[in-house]
């Protein structure tokens, strides 16, 4: 059983992940008695873990993953009603944001991480919640703060006060051959992002080498695009 504080963890995974797997259950009743990682087969791990804390959080599972009736009425709900479902959820998974305290309309970005730090949210998490509720927030109609929404991340800040380096943006090469055969169309360099976190994903991405022969080249770039697509990138055409 999951303790307390986990339950009540803000959620972290990427809103559009949550917002697939919602559809996922929507598209393939009937609802099962527990959401276990059987019924999320088709996700990788680190995801099945943020959805399963941002599913109690947001009050859609009970301690065990069992489904909750806020969950089945999330998933039976019709458009345009909906969105008063998710709403009701995001008050019981930010009830320091939404329980009139908090002035969500006016709030700077600075404000709403300060908010969750106090409730031991740390490091990168922050930066995930925040966008989780915005991108949720947005969907159930709430107003938000133009602050909120239009958030510029500055520069990091290290633990001893100093301002960090930014992360560097990555550049994938691509050999002659690959450019020749391909008309130079799909060029990498449309696709480099301001984001910390994708960047991140890039830096784990093995640096290609035009050495490589063909078939392990043609692997390479698939592999990248799938990357691409699930950072939300589009492949630009030259």
């Amino acid at each position: 059983m999951a303790t307390e504080s986990t339950a009540r963890t803000p959620p972290y995974a990427s809103y559009t992940s949550f917002n697939n797997f919602l559809t996922h259950l929507r598209e393939h009743p009937p609802l099962p008695p527990r959401i276990d990682k059987s019924v999320m087969s088709h996700l990788n791990y680190g995801t099945q873990q943020a959805l399963i804390v941002a599913m109690r959080s947001l009050g859609l599972v009970d301690d065990d993953n069992k489904p909750t009736e806020r969950l089945e009425k999330l998933i039976e709900a019709k458009e345009p009603h909906r969105a008063s479902h998710l709403l009701l959820a995001l008050n019981q998974a930010y009830p320091f944001f939404c329980g009139g305290g908090f002035d969500l309309e006016r709030a700077t970005a600075d404000q709403f991480a300060e908010t969750l730090r106090k409730q031991g949210v740390k490091g990168s998490t922050i930066d995930k919640s925040i966008a989780f509720f915005i991108a949720a927030a947005e969907a159930a109609g709430a107003k938000l703060s133009p602050h909120l929404t239009n958030r510029k991340r500055g520069p990091r800040v290290a633990t001893n006060g100093a301002v960090a380096a930014p992360p560097k943006r990555i550049q994938p090469k691509r050999s002659k051959a690959r450019n020749a055969n391909t008309n130079g169309a799909g060029k990498h360099d449309d696709h480099v992002s301001d984001s910390p976190l994708v960047n991140q994903l890039l830096e784990k991405f093995p640096e290609f080498d035009p050495k490589w022969d063909e078939k392990i080249q043609e692997k390479w770039f698939a592999g990248f695009n799938r990357l691409m697509d699930s950072a939300g990138l589009s492949h630009k055409k030259a």
